[in-house]
């Protein structure tokens, strides 16, 4: 004898759109709530559906299982999962066993295709496309985040890479108010300054990353780039920015080092004021033709 489940509360339970579905989607759930499982399969069209989307895989996925085809409905899930990477079902809105289906195929997709999208991101980094590589490394965090941590392996270095790269953007895209520039430095600059001039920023920790590329090219190419950091009266810095990109791996890099640096703070009249600074930084090839290691210096 078949099971009986109300069309309205199997809605509710895989939370759908009954609104939005089509004539189509709406026999396949009956068929479905009918357990008629291969009537409802046959009622659906080959392929991804453009128009039913997730709701139509989602069926077709719950009819396999209730077939007991679960390779069938491990490819169906797999294809889903393909097109519509961060679509993640309700945890209480569908079966235990559906659930534990789809995260299993999930988790193991998920990396590729996190992959991908930096690379993509990467892509239109050194494109100068800002606002498409900070929405790839978004959509690569949130990717990387949506799996469990322990099934992460090595994408915990590519988060840590995509955080930097779209902190980076997001900094090289953001408006930064222009800051009086500091006085050149002088002898006894505290005591001699006129009351209105100002004393430069003097560092007290300003050390650079080490400069270790790992592809051919870049150990042979120099690059040289500018790094301005904004100095709150505290000597700390508020705000890091490359005008001039050296290379992209470095740029994350500095600018992430930037913010562990400290300045005795600039002065007017004695009391210490916010500023700004201008640093070159030049990448030398490695290793150099004289048998000397490259590296980066300021």
């Amino acid at each position: 004898m078949k099971n009986y489940v109300p069309v309205l509360a199997l809605a509710g339970l895989l939370g759908l759109p009954a609104l939005a579905a089509s004539q189509d989607m709406e026999l396949v759930r009956a068929l479905y709530v009918a357990a008629s499982y291969e009537e409802a399969l046959a009622a659906m069209p080959e392929g991804l559906s453009t128009t039913a989307g997730t709701e139509l895989e989602q069926y077709r996925a719950l009819c396999l299982l209730a077939l007991g085809r679960e390779d069938d409905a491990r490819t169906t899930i797999e294809r889903l999962v393909k097109a519509h990477p961060s679509f993640v079902p309700p945890a209480d809105e569908v079966s235990p066993r559906m659930r534990a289906l789809f995260t299993s195929v999930r988790t193991a997709l998920i990396p590729a295709i996190a992959k991908q999208a930096y690379a993509d991101a990467k892509v239109a980094y050194e494109a100068k496309d800002r606002e498409a590589a900070r929405a790839g490394f978004q959509r690569t965090l949130e990717l990387i985040d949506s799996i469990p941590d322990e099934d992460r392996g090595t994408l915990d270095d590519m988060r840590l890479l995509a955080a930097d790269f779209r902190e980076l953007t997001t900094v090289r895209l953001a408006p930064v108010p222009e800051m009086p520039r500091p006085a050149p430095p002088s002898a006894a600059a505290e005591t001699a300054a006129p009351a209105g001039a100002v004393v430069p920023a003097v560092a007290v920790r300003q050390e650079l990353p080490p400069w270790s590329p790992l592809d051919g090219v870049s150990r042979r190419t120099e690059y040289v780039g500018v790094l301005q950091v904004q100095i709150g009266p505290d000597g700390r810095v508020t705000l890091a920015r490359m005008l001039k990109a050296s290379h992209p791996a470095y740029d994350v890099a500095v600018l992430r080092e930037a913010k562990r640096w400290l300045y005795k703070p600039a002065t007017r009249g004695g009391q210490p004021v916010a500023s700004q600074r201008e640093i070159e930084i030049r990448l030398r090839p490695q290793p150099m033709t004289d048998g000397r290691s490259g590296g980066s210096e300021l």
